[in-house]
């Protein structure tokens, strides 16, 4: 598996991000122009909403969801017109929540900003009332050494909302993980993925009602390293995934791939704890670095045998690399990679008699790259040139 620079994102429950980001000035408060600085003292991801008065006498508005990594602080600008704001927060995977005594409506899933948000009906889809904390800028303000109101999200301050699966991470890497739990009353699995945790760290998630079976999948950055098992269920290669039918689905798009879950019993009342030790994992069998000896650019892409699944070969780029310098490792666990390079121009500089589908114009990873259909816009087969590699790292010139 290949992570992009960029990897693996994402909160399922609470979708965050780079929403409602207003360019406005420090001020003194009954302007419209205020920011706050909220700090996460957990090791958990938490995501954050906000409440506020835009102008005195109005109802309020809510807007979410913020994201704040653990241990991280972010500064939030937001036209704020009195001394009131409100707060309300949860942690990834939704182990517990940060929670006041003021009803205010917000979308469960996504972001949103609502007017009105202490009356409106929010009975409808993933709308959903929750608690907010009511806060005064000007005390926030005063205690704060900054001079600017800072409010500190403590694991001491949070509610805990339901038993805890904790996945820890025992390596010197960090890992991205994908998990799914199963219960007596659930017929199918879904899983969600990617997780980050830190070296040490440990990822925190709800642990679903009478649930009993954890099937999980990991890896570290490089993608060289993986815990695993038996259980094949369907992941996205790279972003940030949440598949209801992982088990049954196609799993044939580009960046869809199935990955061998390992599946663990777990006590059925209780917090489980389970640690990815580095003598469980498994290393891929070669790393493979591709060079660029020329004096243009190249773009390249490989094809390698999906050994977890024997006839099944995987394809993967594109790869832009400079003159003189190598992609980072690609891990390969079959005794042949097939190469395929060529300038930015397009003509071809390596290529050979293996054949495999390939996307012409974006980044790809086919899992089944030789029996797919390769008929959608955009795919077409390329020819590879075949290179036996032994075990353990190694780099391939190009062109």
């Amino acid at each position: 598996m290949i992570f992009k620079t960029n990897a693996r994102c994402c909160a399922v429950n609470l979708i965050a991000g780079s929403l409602y980001w207003f360019l406005f000035n420090t001020a003194s408060f009954g302007a419209n122009e205020v920011k706050i600085n909220l700090c996460n003292d957990t090791d958990q991801k938490i995501y954050t909403a906000i409440a506020y008065e835009p102008e005195p006498g109005m109802s309020l508005m809510s807007r979410g969801w913020w994201t704040i990594n653990g241990k991280a602080c972010s500064n939030i600008e937001l036209p704020i017109a009195t001394d009131r704001v409100l707060l309300y927060a949860a942690s990834e995977g939704n182990l517990q929540d940060w929670q006041g005594q003021v009803e205010l409506c917000v979308d469960a899933n996504d972001k949103f900003d609502f007017n009105g948000a202490q009356s409106m009906s929010c009975d409808v889809g993933n709308l959903a009332k929750k608690r907010f904390r009511e806060l005064s800028l000007r005390e926030l303000t005063a205690a704060s050494e900054s001079g600017q109101p800072t409010y500190t999200f403590k694991a001491s301050d949070a509610t805990r909302l339901s038993d805890a699966i904790r996945i820890c991470n025992d390596s010197s890497d960090s890992v991205y993980l994908a998990l799914s739990q199963k219960n007596s009353q659930a017929a199918a699995l879904t899983v969600a993925g990617w997780f980050k945790i830190l070296s040490g760290a440990c990822y925190e998630t709800m642990k679903a009602p009478d649930s009993d079976e954890l099937y999980l999948y990991a890896s570290n950055e490089r993608g060289n390293k993986r815990w695993k098992g038996d259980v094949p269920l369907c992941t996205n290669s790279y972003d940030g995934f949440l598949f209801t039918e992982p088990s049954s689905m196609a799993c044939q798009a580009n960046n869809e791939r199935r990955q061998l879950f390992k599946k663990v019993l777990m006590n059925r009342a209780g917090d489980f704890e389970y640690r990815l030790k580095p003598m469980l994992s498994e290393a891929s069998r070669s790393t493979v670095q591709l060079c660029n000896q020329s004096s243009t650019k190249i773009v390249a892409a490989i094809a390698s045998e999906n050994t977890d699944f024997i006839g099944q070969f995987i394809t993967s780029g594109w790869f832009g690399i400079k003159p003189g310098e190598c992609t980072a490792g690609l891990p390969v666990d079959s005794d042949v990679v097939h190469v395929h390079a060529q300038d930015v121009d397009g003509n071809v500089l390596r290529s050979g008699s293996f054949s495999g589908c390939v996307h012409g114009s974006k980044a790809f990873e086919f899992a089944d790259a030789t029996a797919m259909a390769c008929s959608a816009e955009g795919e077409e087969k390329r020819s590879f040139d075949a290179i036996t590699i032994e075990p353990g790292d190694l780099k391939i010139q190009l062109p």
